[in-house]
């Protein structure tokens, strides 16, 4: 099967470029010429068909990228904090750049699947909720990003073409990357989280194995066609946890332990647990435990972590004076 990968050299594309190979699939990695995703598609190309350099918003860029594909894993876009930095550029891309995979897919004479990657994030803080929170459940937008993935998820309701969307949970890979932001933009992430607060997480594997079983089935059968799946670790996995336990494992495996509760926020955030018995059944793709990845985790890290357990003090000490939320929190009290 012939799978294109739009957003192919980040977190998560990278993977599913790795596992649609594995499976036998020829692989299209479509992303912006620049100098990061040259250097990271050296690491892959002799896996790959093909690299198409392109710009989503570039309806002729995509048009020739979707011609002859099977199915389209669609992942590129403008994440936070960029998203809200740079709302015309996200919109741009997000939106226009969907609608023109969208109008290429719907113009093809093969009648190609689209996979598009939404976010839990859209269903907005629900900690009143009683969880796990569903597809059928709410949306709220709290942001430009989750506005922009809303209004994409409408245009393909709208649309005739075959898609499925996952919302994924919260992807964590093992070299805990802030997505091409900056570590203060990921700590900033970090400590938006209550440590009350229920999350699900997945590892990044598992959510590009999800990606890649869709597109398959999309291929196959009208099974999963015009589904909206949430798709997450598991809680038989040991991913349903609370920011606390989820931080906690984290920040142990790293070396220097959960930084101060100051550091956190206590204001509801967008995450949750979730309902992915139906994905699951589906696409078969939770096969990584929560201790497994820790255990990973803890194996990058190697040496790292000796000295991070040395110095843990101290880090945990600048990890609270980084963090926005403990900045604010000490100006109120000096008020």
């Amino acid at each position: 099967m012939n799978i294109l990968v739009t957003g192919a050299f980040g977190g998560i594309g990278t993977e599913v470029l790795k596992i649609g190979h594995e499976r036998g699939h020829s692989i299209y990695a479509f992303d912006l010429d620049n100098s990061r995703n040259r250097k990271k598609s050296a690491i892959y190309s002799e896996i790959l068909t093909e690299i198409i350099w392109g710009d989503l918003r570039k309806p002729e860029d995509v048009r020739e990228a979707v011609e002859g594909k099977d199915t389209i894993v669609h992942l590129g876009a403008v994440i936070t904090p960029l998203s809200e930095t740079l709302p015309e550029l996200s919109y741009a891309v997000n939106v226009g750049g969907t609608e023109n995979i969208i109008r290429a897919i719907s113009e093809a004479e093969n009648n190609p699947g689209l996979v598009f990657t939404s976010s839990m994030s859209i269903m907005g803080a629900s900690a009143e909720r009683i969880p796990p929170l569903k597809a059928s459940d709410p949306v709220y937008a709290t942001s430009n990003y989750t506005a922009q993935k809303i209004e994409c998820e409408k245009m393909l309701n709208a649309s005739d073409i075959k898609w499925t969307t996952g919302r994924l949970g919260a992807v964590i890979n093992v070299e805990l990357s802030a997505g091409g932001g900056s570590i203060r933009d990921l700590l900033d992430e970090v400590f938006a989280m209550p440590l009350k607060n229920r999350i699900e997480g997945i590892w990044n594997i598992d959510a590009a194995a999800a990606l890649i079983s869709a597109a398959e089935s999309l291929n196959r059968t009208d099974e999963i066609s015009r589904k909206t799946l949430m798709i997450g670790g598991g809680k038989d996995n040991g991913w349903q946890l609370t920011v606390r336990d989820f931080y906690t494992g984290v920040f142990d495996a790293i070396g220097f332990g959960l930084p101060e509760e100051s550091s956190f926020s206590d204001k509801p955030y967008y995450a949750d647990w979730l309902d992915t018995e139906e994905s699951q059944r589906l696409l078969n793709y939770q096969n990584h435990s929560f201790d497994e990845f820790l255990f990973q985790l803890k194996k990058e890290m190697g040496l790292k972590r000796t000295f991070s357990q040395l110095l843990a003090p101290v880090i945990r000490n600048r990890l609270t004076r980084l963090s926005a939320v403990a900045s604010a929190n000490k100006k109120a009290a000096a008020l």
